[in-house]
């Protein structure tokens, strides 16, 4: 939930989730909008519409329109207020839940997973009104799919990292991986380990476009 909270929707919104089946987050997004504006929640995988359909309509959610693209392939013929990046990653994060993740972990597979990332901020930029927010997240620890990422976003976009504030116990960005140095507003993001709130892991940073 911490994604949606970070985001901060508003009444009257249009709000792109990219990667948003089984759709948990956008019920949250259209319930904090009250139902009004509208919400994209797109889905690349066909396979996964039925549960995020399923969903919304579970919830009551009125404001959302479902499609099905690639979301690196995104039109940017309509621009968004806010946009929601949960971004397919390696799930180190829901190793408790999940042990699968560890056993087809690799650095192959975090390598994949990070160019992906960095294509769909690519398309969500292309997406994002003037003065308008990208959340970006991932339920996974790899810098590679984190700091790197929100760096990479920085960097190119000139986009302005945000503090994330959040009642829970955390941890700052990383500043550096090994060789790597990032931007130093990389640590305004934020890191959440599962023995700090006894929860899964996650990472959430939130960009925006100032011009």
């Amino acid at each position: 939930m911490l994604a949606a909270e970070v985001l901060a929707p508003c009444v009257g919104d249009t709000v792109l989730d990219l990667c948003a089946a089984p759709g948990s987050k956008t019920t949250q997004i259209s319930v904090m909008m009250k139902n009004t504006g509208c919400v994209i929640a797109n889905e690349p995988d066909f396979k996964r519409l039925k549960s995020l359909r399923f969903n919304l309509n579970r919830m009551g959610v009125v404001n959302a329109v479902v499609t099905n693209m690639d979301g690196r392939l995104f039109p940017d013929k309509i621009l968004f207020d806010k946009i929601l990046l949960d971004a397919p990653c390696s799930n180190l994060g829901q190793i408790r839940e999940n042990p699968h993740a560890a056993e087809i972990w690799s650095p192959s597979h975090v390598k994949k997973c990070s160019n992906l990332q960095k294509k769909l901020i690519d398309a969500g930029y292309k997406s994002l009104k003037k003065d308008g927010v990208l959340v970006y997240s991932t339920c996974t620890f790899t810098p590679e799919e984190n700091e790197e990422v929100v760096d990479y976003a920085i960097q190119k976009y000139d986009l302005v990292c945000e503090k994330v504030r959040a009642d829970i116990v955390h941890t700052p960005g990383l500043h550096r991986w090994g060789k790597n140095k990032f931007h130093e507003d990389v640590g305004n993001t934020m890191r959440v380990y599962p023995h700090q709130n006894n929860t899964g892991g996650f990472y959430v940073a939130r960009l925006k476009k100032w011009w």
